[in-house]
Formats: C-alpha cells, sequence, structure tokens
C-alpha cells in the first residue's frame, strides 16, 4: 500500500501544480470558452496528462534503482497507453485551439483503439473470437476488436459531453477509479491497483478547479485523456471468473456513462444535436444538484459492481445485476419525469 499512496500523493502533487501555470497558460494564448459559457480557459486537461506522465517518469526511476519494487507493467501494455493517450490528449488540445472536423478525433480514436487491442489491452469475449484476421505473428478477432473500439470512442465522447457541466466530468470518473482500484486490492492486481492509484491522484488534483463555481473547462485534452484512462482501465482490470456474469462488472461500474449516453440519443432523437447541457438546462437542476445526483448514482453502480464480480453466490450475483438494470431505467425515468414536469410548469 506504500507505492500506491505514494504514487497517489505524487500524481495529485503535480496536477494541483499544473492547475495555475495551465489556466495562465489558456488566457495568454485565448484558449477560452465562448461568453455564453462564461468565458473561462480551456487547457484543464494539460495538469491530468503531464501529472500522469511524470508519475510513470516517477516510476521507470524507482523500478530501476529498487530491485525488490513489486509492480511491473508489461512494456507492449505500457507503450500502447503512452501513446494512446499522447494521441487523445495532443489532438484533443489541437481541437480546443483549433477547432477541427470531428472526423479526424473519431480517426484518432479508432487508431488508438487498434493500439491498445494489439498491446493486450482489449475484450476477451470468447463467444466474439469471430472473423480472424491474421496481422504478422498474431491474430485478430474482429468481434473483440471492434467492441475494444466502440468502448474507447463510446467512453471518450461521452466524458466530452460531461465537460459542460461543473464537476461532472472529473467526479464521476474519479469515483469509478476509486472503485476499479478497490477491486484490483482484493483480486491482487499490483499493476491495476497502481495505475488506478496514479489517475486519481491526478483527477483529484484537477478536481479542485472543476467543482461549483469551476475555473477552467477540461477541454477535450482532458475529456479525451479521461475517457481513455477509463476505457483502458476497465477494459485492463480482473473481473471475477466465478461466474460468466461477471464479465458485465465493468459496464454495471460504468453505468452513469451510459446513462448520459441513452439521454443524449434520446435527444439528439428529437433535435439532430448531442447535447448533455441543453437536457440539464431544460431539468433545471442547480450544478450543486447534479453533481450530487451523479455522484450518488456512481456509487450505487459500483457497489453493485463489486457486487457482481466478487460474490459466491450465484443469487446474489443475479440479482446485483438485476438490481443495476432496475437502477438503470429508474434513473432514465426518474430524468424524464423531471424534464416533462419542468415543462409542464
Amino acid at each position: 500500500m506504500f507505492y500506491y499512496f505514494t504514487y497517489f500523493g505524487l500524481a495529485f502533487f503535480a496536477s494541483f501544480t499544473l492547475l495555475i501555470p495551465f489556466r495562465r497558460a489558456a488566457i495568454y494564448c485565448h484558449v477560452i470558452s465562448p461568453p455564453e459559457k462564461g468565458s473561462l480557459p480551456y487547457l484543464g486537461g494539460g495538469p491530468l496528462y503531464f501529472s500522469f506522465v511524470f508519475s510513470l517518469f516517477i516510476f521507470f526511476l524507482w523500478k530501476n534503482f529498487d530491485p525488490n519494487f513489486p509492480i511491473t507493467i508489461e512494456n507492449e501494455k505500457l507503450l500502447s497507453i503512452l501513446v494512446g493517450a499522447a494521441l487523445l490528449a495532443f489532438t484533443g488540445l489541437i481541437r480546443d485551439v483549433y477547432p477541427h472536423s470531428t472526423l479526424i478525433s473519431l480517426s484518432c480514436q479508432i487508431v488508438v483503439g487498434f493500439l491498445l487491442f494489439r498491446g493486450g489491452i482489449k475484450t476477451d469475449i470468447t463467444w466474439l473470437n469471430v472473423f480472424p484476421v491474421n496481422l504478422g505473428s498474431q491474430t485478430i478477432h474482429l468481434g473483440n476488436f471492434f467492441l475494444t473500439v466502440f468502448w474507447l470512442i463510446a467512453l471518450t465522447n461521452v466524458v466530452d459531453w460531461l465537460d459542460s457541466q461543473e464537476g461532472i466530468a472529473l467526479g464521476i470518473p474519479s469515483l469509478i477509479i476509486s472503485f476499479l482500484f478497490i477491486l484490483a486490492i482484493i483480486e491482487q492486481n499490483h499493476t491495476q491497483a497502481f495505475l488506478c492509484a496514479v489517475m486519481g491522484g491526478s483527477f483529484l488534483g484537477g478536481m479542485i478547479e472543476q467543482m461549483p463555481p469551476r475555473r477552467t473547462f477540461l477541454g477535450r485534452m482532458g475529456s479525451h485523456f479521461i475517457g481513455f484512462c477509463l476505457a483502458f482501465l476497465t477494459l485492463e482490470g480482473y473481473y471475477s471468473n466465478h461466474f460468466s456474469i461477471s464479465i458485465v462488472s465493468p459496464i454495471v461500474l460504468t453505468g452513469p456513462l451510459w446513462l448520459a449516453l441513452t439521454l443524449s440519443l434520446v435527444h439528439f432523437s428529437k433535435t439532430r444535436k448531442f447535447s448533455l447541457e441543453r437536457i440539464i438546462q431544460k431539468v433545471k437542476w442547480s450544478s450543486g444538484e447534479t453533481l450530487s445526483h451523479s455522484l450518488l448514482l456512481t456509487s450505487l453502480f459500483g457497489l453493485l459492481a463489486l457486487g457482481i464480480a466478487l460474490l459466491d453466490s450465484a443469487l446474489l450475483v443475479y440479482s446485483c445485476l438485476g438490481s443495476a438494470i432496475g437502477l438503470f431505467f429508474f434513473a432514465l425515468l426518474y430524468f424524464q419525469h423531471s424534464l416533462a414536469s419542468r415543462k409542464t410548469s
């Protein structure tokens, strides 16, 4: 635990220290939001990314000087994580400074999904091992490949949409990572626990300026990086093999994000625009209410995900799964009811 808390504190300190320099750089370079969004500086995701890279750099130094260092990361996986994080963070940064087509970002996300898959960070569902394609010495099954890429694209873009609301784009991922950390500690997955500790420290350090009233936007540099971290951490995690249904643990754990995606799709079907901000505005929740509801919902989904992954009784596992499904639809109906009642009033 000493190593985990050390790297958590290191990442937190680095992220917190970089907040002011990046905020001032955004203002100096005029990388700010439109007046209708408060003219706040972007680049709030910069401290998250660079604190992550800094922590991994210290990890390499410590590992080389300490022969008893207990944490190891496979070189191929580490390379895919570093390259993928850099690609998404810097294409997001370019889009913040020089807005470009969404197709360019989407293409980059597909490339990063491929890199994760080649690095061994992927879904591994038996019945999706279909349509094999040989790439050198490695065989890629297109079923699992497309699911891996979809997982990355969905989480990355949902976090981007959440950045319109104060605190949510970092609050929800921070809670999800805390549950992943607990699961990794229980399953003695030291690599997963280490990565969760680093990301948790980075996220909490940046959370200071995201709490209402926020001082910066994460920007696409931040939202794409956060979505990438959630994707590879949930794909890399070990989920109990007591029951085949345990494979749904990461889906349940990220339940609030899938709820946000569902609401966005419903809104898109009516207005042809993806905008969680407009949905929240119609419900007329305050920033504090939106954040508290989101964190409560994330906590409930996290507890149910832990139950699905760790419980030994099939009855209890399926009860947790049924509760998660019921919670999802209850939250969806509650939100739609709140929206309808605001309209009538």
